[in-house]
């Protein structure tokens, strides 16, 4: 199987997809599925569904670990049909497969800031997206020439926010900046998860600086793969150039269990 990917030693590969317990955390947005302009238009397509719910029939714990708020996520779970742990939110919110757990407070320290937001994004195409302890102001709808004047105001109000709110921290996105608690990111998926399935070994997979905190929680034995094209540095090992080859790699860890496959292809 050819893909866009980079997969240092690959002899290593077929090993860590064919172990007893493998834990793969996969991120949503720009790794299972392409952006859009918001994520009720983001969905999955039969073929990738179709991959997550042979992983799992195989064997493989699958935990979705995503920035999208609870109720974004909750329609995507209810589509594989199969029992997995869900994290929205950057992990504030929590699914193990029978119910959601989540923070106690609900952050309305952000309502201030979340109107000055709403007032820098009157632009056509903004959107803000609140959720329960983090704010995200989103600008793919945006018109190029709309974008510069508000992306600077919205940084500026978010800092100066920040200076009176120290333990929140402003994130970029693609086409978006989020402030959100520290404490707050998707390295909780990998703690919460390893202490369900201490002996598994794990793959994470996604294409943003918020999926660097579930490479920087990986041990030695596990494996992060970014995906997409970056310059910015990275903690994952690996990398896949699209959300069609995060499919293709889904299908060839089924085919690797099934005894089915041996290495990957790597590209000339």
């Amino acid at each position: 199987m050819k893909l866009a990917v980079s997969l240092p030693q690959p002899d290593r590969w077929r090993e860590l997809a064919s172990c007893p317990s493998l834990a793969l955390l996969l991120d949503v947005d720009g790794t299972l599925v392409g952006f859009a302009a918001t994520p009720e238009e983001a969905v999955l397509d039969e073929d990738t569904l179709r991959a997550l719910r042979h992983v799992i029939d195989v064997g493989v714990h699958v935990a979705i670990v995503s920035g999208r708020p609870r109720s974004a996520l909750e329609p995507l779970v209810e589509m594989l049909q199969r029992k997995i742990w869900s994290y929205a939110e950057h992990g504030a919110w929590h699914h193990d497969g029978t119910s959601w757990t989540g923070p106690q407070g609900t952050g309305d320290e952000l309502d201030d800031l979340a109107a000055t937001l709403s007032t820098i994004a009157d632009v056509p195409g903004a959107r803000i997206e609140r959720k329960t302890l983090s704010i995200c102001l989103h600008w793919r709808s945006v018109e190029p020439d709309d974008r510069a004047g508000m992306i600077e105001a919205a940084e500026r109000a978010c800092d100066a926010w920040m200076q009176a709110h120290l333990h929140y921290e402003r994130l970029p996105g693609i086409d978006s900046l989020e402030v959100r608690r520290h404490s707050i990111n998707k390295g909780i998926a990998v703690r919460r998860m390893r202490e369900r399935l201490p002996d598994s070994r794990m793959i994470a997979i996604g294409d943003d600086l918020t999926d660097e905190d579930m490479f920087a929680e990986l041990a030695e034995h596990d494996v992060g793969i970014a995906v997409g094209h970056h310059n910015r540095p990275s903690l994952a090992q690996a990398a896949l150039g699209t959300p069609i080859d995060v499919r293709s790699f889904l299908h060839w860890i089924v085919d690797c269990r099934a005894g089915t496959m041996t290495l990957l292809e790597l590209p000339a």
